[in-house]
């Protein structure tokens, strides 16, 4: 989408519309996504994605979370919501 404003003429906004999206046979995303979003979103997991269809394992200085990362994430979030419900620190 794209959103214009002048001041003496007001606002004008664009949006993409489905129709017009490439017909290559490449997945793409509907109108009124944000430009780029899936290509950052491709290039952020691209060697995740080699890991995985090649078989190897992610080097161990790999960028990528873990499990108990994840883990670590999880507890946090439940740690918060004890202390929003009780008013009070909670440990992780």
């Amino acid at each position: 989408m794209l959103r214009r404003s002048e001041r003496d003429l007001g606002t004008l906004t664009v949006r993409r519309a489905p129709a017009e999206a490439p017909r290559s046979g490449v997945p793409s995303l509907p109108g009124g996504h944000p430009e780029g979003w899936s290509d950052a979103l491709r290039d952020l997991f691209r060697d995740l994605y080699f890991s995985i269809l090649s078989g190897e394992r992610p080097a161990v200085d790999s960028p990528y979370p873990t499990f108990a990362d994840g883990e670590r994430a999880v507890r946090f979030v439940d740690a918060v919501l004890r202390s929003a419900e009780g008013g009070g620190w909670e440990p992780i």
